[in-house]
């Protein structure tokens, strides 16, 4: 912007974990505070935004903006590009999960929202990982992310990312999920030098005591047995252990639900919920926010304590231990320990000694089917769009990964494979 450069693409590649949320938002309110301060911009001409996909990360970026006084330049792309003219008036634009762009709006009518978004600044930097595309409508063929790429590079505005700042493992255990959800095979996997757990449980009860057992006892740690540390050391070790509270259960989207207040589970079903059958019963617990939308124990709350907890992350929310998350309200988030449940779309067949993704069971349309390519040919990408939904929650947890397969080839497979 100094150099009065416009047309500027900067393109941060890197996969989930790698600190890219982190980047953006630091650079962000660093460019902000030096428009305040530093001469060589001018202050009254500046504009610059943050575009976010995501509701949950929108709030928290929205409601830091507002109180540091900067108003509103937070939006969801589209909101952005609807109240925007496409004349290149915005000095700077940061797109947080830039893969989550729709190429096409749902009804194949929107524009592509990245070139709408370039058309209406000087300089746009993206936060882009191929490997979270979820949607048929983000689908993007390998020649247009190359074509990204060389454009930035081009410009000198190429930043790969490949440490991984989120999982506190060791280099084996990220290239054993590596193997799992990129190659589809499942290597053995040694006990991890830095700590990271990784366990699988017989039956979802298991996995759910497991994960509620993390938070209990983080729980547990109140302020009068953080003061009692009798060193730095005892200090650290508490408030790693206070960090659990963040633990939490997810799936694949394999089961029903709708975020529509008009549409609800068939009777006598009473929330959208994951239902595993086995050994003669069936274990059941809601979807993300069917508590505090539907649960009578809520209904009390007045609105400003409704508003109070929706203004917190899914899993900020201390009921949520008593729900499952989707990828939707996951992606981008770091949990402590991730309580992953793989539903039926995902299995393992021991012949081919493969792991398998059947889109046909996924409960999301935007996440199974054919696409249409601009030669008009067509394609399926269910099971691209179903191995990146399995990459992106075996990745949520910083600490640890529990699992439960609701296939028995895959979690017998898994646990040998981790076992040995």
């Amino acid at each position: 912007m100094i150099n009065k450069k416009e047309e500027q693409l900067v393109l941060v590649e890197g996969e989930a974990g790698t600190g890219k949320t982190v980047l953006t938002s630091s650079t962000f309110y660093d460019l902000l505070s030096q428009a305040y301060e530093d001469s060589m911009i001018d202050t009254s001409a500046l504009s610059a935004y943050l575009l976010v996909n995501h509701d949950e990360p929108l709030n928290v970026y929205a409601s830091m903006t507002s109180q540091l006084g900067y108003g509103s330049i937070v939006f969801k792309p589209q909101e952005f590009i609807n109240s925007h003219e496409p004349d290149h008036s915005v000095d700077i634009i940061f797109v947080d999960e830039a893969h989550l762009l729709m190429k096409k709006g749902r009804m194949g009518m929107k524009p592509e929202q990245l070139k709408a978004i370039t058309d209406r600044a000087k300089v746009v930097v993206l936060m882009f990982d191929r490997y979270q595309i979820l949607r048929k409508q983000q689908y993007v063929e390998p020649d247009y992310i190359s074509d990204l790429i060389e454009r930035a590079k081009a410009q000198g505005n190429y930043i790969p990312m490949t440490n991984q700042l989120r999982m506190k493992c060791a280099t084996t255990t990220m290239e054993w999920i590596d193997s799992i959800t990129k190659k589809k095979e499942i290597t053995k996997l040694s006990k991890d030098s830095k700590g990271y757990e990784i366990k699988v449980f017989d039956t979802p009860e298991e996995l759910q005591k497991a994960i509620k057992d993390k938070v209990e006892k983080a729980k547990a740690l109140d302020d009068i047995t953080m003061k009692s540390a009798k060193d730095s050391k005892k200090l650290e070790e508490y408030q790693k252990q206070k960090a659990d509270e963040l633990s939490r259960l997810i799936a694949t989207y394999d089961w029903p639900y709708s975020d529509d207040k008009k549409v609800r589970p068939a009777s006598p079903q009473e929330y959208w919920e994951v239902q595993i059958p086995h050994d003669g019963k069936t274990w059941t617990l809601p979807w993300n926010y069917e508590l505090i939308n539907n649960d009578p124990a809520f209904k009390g709350l007045s609105r400003s304590e409704k508003m109070r907890l929706k203004a917190q992350d899914w899993a900020e929310q201390e009921h949520t231990i008593n729900e499952v998350g989707s990828i939707f309200t996951v992606q981008g988030f770091d949990l402590a320990y991730a309580g992953l449940i793989i539903g039926p779309s995902v299995s393992y067949d021991p012949i081919e000694k493969k792991v398998k993704i059947n889109p046909k069971l996924k409960c999301d349309d935007t996440m199974k089917g054919k696409i249409t390519l601009p030669d008009g040919s067509k394609k399926d990408v269910g099971e691209f769009l179903g191995l990146n939904e399995f990459r992106v929650l075996m990745t949520r947890g910083s600490k640890g990964l529990y699992i439960y397969a609701c296939d028995d080839e895959l979690r017998k497979k898994i646990k040998d494979s981790i076992n040995d």
